[in-house]
């Protein structure tokens, strides 16, 4: 729980010193670590979350997110590998080449033995 702290306190300073709009994390093994993350990034506006992972991959964004893939190893002895596509939804006022509403899409892989 420490460290979960630790990271949460860190992300949030970092976010003061330079805003960021996304945080994607990995290693994030115990759900209730995401939530404890996500819990005390939200007053940032941090409020948007994927959903726990067995690989671990997680993302926090300000703006919504839109899951696309996620893909995980069967789970044997060790941590599964994983790879997790978001989507995420572009500033106020952002469209597409053909008017839609733009979103960036991002790609996070966690490979661990």
């Amino acid at each position: 729980e420490a460290a979960t702290t630790r990271v949460a306190s860190a992300i949030l300073a970092a976010d003061r010193a330079a805003p960021v709009e996304v945080v994607h994390l990995q290693e994030v093994f115990v759900p209730a670590s995401l939530d404890q993350i996500a819990a005390a990034l939200r007053p940032a506006g941090f409020v948007h979350v994927t959903a726990h992972a067995r690989c671990g991959l997680a993302t926090l964004s300000k703006r919504p997110l839109r899951l696309l893939e996620l893909r995980e190893t069967a789970h044997g002895p060790f941590t599964p590998k994983g790879w997790l596509a978001v989507a995420v939804a572009g500033s106020e006022g952002d469209e597409g080449e053909d008017g839609s509403e733009a979103e960036t899409h991002v790609n996070c892989h966690f490979a661990s033995e």
